[in-house]
């Protein structure tokens, strides 16, 4: 039988627990007609097991394990084990089967010798039921933990939960290559039921992470899988808390893929209001006491000092900055980096690259003009925001050639002859970024200022930086002859010589 196997490494035991022939696989173990190894591996590393329990093939699943396969064995790809094989196809039936026969293998190396009945359908959550209703009718609280609990109604043994949460554990936690547990594989493929039969009877454990520190709860807020979360959370509501090695939490993984439906959910077990009353009573008690102790109140900010409403903007997700947005008025944290009057304490905390930079940044116009309908009242503070290079969100359009958010900015008559840190205009910037578009806009707007107002126009091409150069030096010194032209022809001979 072993001259049958193929230049791919298949033996009969993988081509008939992959078709499901349980007869005929069981004949050829039980006489051991394939060499006698059960864990027989093709050339990726899988076993019959791990086919068996990627096709589902629970009957198979029941052979192979009766037969001594391992359920930990990894494959040689990505070091996944059958657990693994049986979670993608939402295959809950295959882990019935190995949970099963691991608590059989775990009563017969039992030094104990106790007569058992069949317990499928009886995990982790089914015991421990049990064994409470057992001991409200009468068992002795004095019992020590690894007592043998007899229930004569069913008359069934049953062993302590214990013992079958050891057994849980093995199954439910074992990782891959990545560190993946069939809890996070499971979620990622938004097997519900897979996910709750992990959790409530196998005691999956929801707080794992993988290599990059993200867990099962970040995977399904990035997903969208609202009642995965759910279904996590209820396990254990620390999980919101939880960062990955970039410092972002399940919530931010929800507000980079615009799942605005999930973050007032998230965003409710991390029970932020009472812990923000809190924070704001120690801060003023500090205040009084003239400490210079900086706020701690942790305001789901990431690594970088970017807040839930940065991310929103920056990815141009308009819902969820509508949602943020709304939310801050019951929770003022979620938009004070957009408050001219928000302590300065708090204040360092935030990237100064604002929501207002991070929508222009990417021409997401929608979320600009959001911000400053919603905030109306704080409009010339907002158009006027600086970055730690004194970039204002019209440097940013100049910059990226975005006319659709500069148009905005300069609808709400934000400055243009602002300079950042290195003296540069957002003229000059458009200039030394071939923005062309951004540079007509900036002297049209220029020019209906001037009409208007009845003053000298607003933008002075002859400024210079603090190098000495004007926007026709950038130009021709990044060789944007085009620009260097539509300067030229726009230069008034009155004002005086070009700079040299």
């Amino acid at each position: 039988m072993n001259s049958l196997e193929n230049v791919l490494m298949v033996s009969p035991l993988h081509l008939l627990a992959y078709n499901g022939h349980r007869n005929t696989l069981e004949f050829l173990l039980k006489h051991k007609l394939c060499g006698g190894d059960v864990d027989v591996k093709d050339i990726n590393g899988r076993t019959p097991l791990d086919l068996a329990c990627f096709q589902g093939e629970t009957s198979c699943v029941k052979c192979l394990m009766a037969y001594g396969a391992q359920f930990d064995s990894h494959d040689s790809l990505n070091e996944r084990t059958p657990i693994h094989a049986a979670v993608y196809n939402n295959n809950e039936e295959c882990l019935k089967a190995i949970s099963n026969a691991e608590y059989d293998k775990l009563r017969t190396e039992s030094s104990t010798d106790y007569d058992y009945e069949d317990i499928e359908d009886h995990f982790g959550a089914k015991v421990n039921n049990d064994l409470n209703r057992i001991n409200a009718c009468g068992a002795d609280d004095d019992d020590d933990d690894n007592d043998i609990v007899i229930d004569s109604r069913v008359k069934r043994v049953v062993k302590p939960a214990a013992e079958y949460g050891e057994v849980n554990g093995k199954i439910s936690n074992v990782r891959d290559k990545h560190m993946r547990t069939p809890l996070m594989m499971a979620v990622e493929q938004g097997h519900l039921n897979t996910i709750t039969f992990l959790i409530n009877y196998l005691g999956a454990d929801v707080l794992a992470v993988d290599e990059k520190k993200r867990s099962a709860l970040h995977r399904a807020a990035a997903l969208g899988y609202e009642e995965c979360c759910v279904a996590i959370l209820k396990a254990d509501g620390s999980a919101v808390w939880q960062r990955d090695l970039n410092g972002l939490l399940p919530i931010h993984y929800a507000v980079l893929a615009g799942h605005a439906n999930l973050i007032s959910m998230l965003f409710d077990y991390h029970n932020l209001n009472g812990i923000y009353q809190q924070q704001q009573q120690q801060q003023q008690q500090l205040q009084q006491e003239q400490k210079d102790d900086v706020n701690k109140f942790d305001r789901l900010i990431e690594l970088n000092g970017f807040s839930l409403l940065h991310f929103a903007s920056f990815h141009g997700h308009s819902t969820c900055a509508e949602t943020i947005c709304e939310m801050s008025q019951q929770y003022p944290f979620l938009a004070e980096m957009l408050d001219e009057r928000v302590d300065p304490t708090v204040a360092i905390i935030y990237n100064k690259f604002s929501p207002l930079h991070c929508a222009c940044l990417n021409s997401h116009d929608i979320c600009l003009n959001y911000f400053l309908d919603y905030f109306a009242d704080r409009k010339p503070f907002l158009i006027e925001l600086d970055d730690n290079n004194l970039n204002r969100p019209l440097h940013i359009c100049a910059i990226n050639n975005e006319t659709d958010c500069a148009q905005i900015l300069l609808d709400a008559g934000c400055e243009m002859s602002c300079a950042n840190k290195n003296g540069h205009t957002p003229f000059m910037l458009a200039a030394a970024y071939n923005s062309f578009s951004i540079m007509e806009l900036l002297l049209t707007v220029s020019e209906e200022r001037r009409a208007k107002n009845g003053a000298l126009s607003t933008l002075d091409l002859n400024q210079v930086d603090a190098k000495g150069n004007s926007a026709l030096h950038l130009a021709l010194l990044n060789q944007h002859e085009n620009c260097a032209l539509f300067i030229l022809d726009r230069i008034d001979a009155s004002n005086g010589q070009l700079i040299n």
